[in-house]
């Protein structure tokens, strides 16, 4: 996981800009927000450290990055590789509250919609920033969303069809 020292949060930049969920769940950014909201675990729930010890250690560590990877399948729906994980016991109650809490860590750390000083200093580069602030998150909140709903499917149907 990232030490403290390395970075503390993610901001937005017309780089990081993701233009579908695929992108979004593949990108350097959103991989350490993932990296910094397990710190962030490890220090505050140990239900949570005990659910990512269970279900994500790779060689006696947890390998959140794998995290991404399993949420871009459900996305995609699908669930063949991950069809252990997902029928393992008590995975899918301790995953929906993960993402909860992931979500919502999210909105808190990403602040894409945040604008600096630069922006009264140019007009045209404050609103494109806010537009392209609006659809990163819009995107995050639909790729979320779709996450979650495909979830809530496969746990209902045992199959995820």
């Amino acid at each position: 996981m990232v030490g403290k020292r390395v970075s503390t949060g993610v901001s937005f930049s017309k780089e990081s800009h993701c233009n579908s969920s695929k992108d979004l769940l593949q990108s350097k950014e959103f991989y350490l927000l993932m990296e910094l909201y397990c710190n962030n675990i490890a220090e505050k729930d140990g239900n949570q450290v005990a659910f990512l010890n269970q279900h994500f250690t790779e060689e006696g560590y947890v390998d959140c990055w794998r995290i991404p990877h399993l949420m871009l399948d459900i996305h995609e729906k699908n669930y063949e590789s991950h069809l252990s994980t997902l029928d393992s016991t008590d995975f899918l109650s301790g995953f929906f509250d993960f993402l909860f809490g992931f979500y919502n860590y999210t909105m808190r750390m990403y602040e894409p919609y945040l604008l600096g000083a630069w922006a009264s200093e140019n007009e045209k580069e404050a609103l494109l920033h806010i537009a392209m602030c609006r659809d990163q998150t819009n995107l995050i909140m639909d790729t979320m969303s779709q996450i979650i709903e495909n979830l809530d499917h496969y746990k209902i149907t045992g199959r995820g069809n």
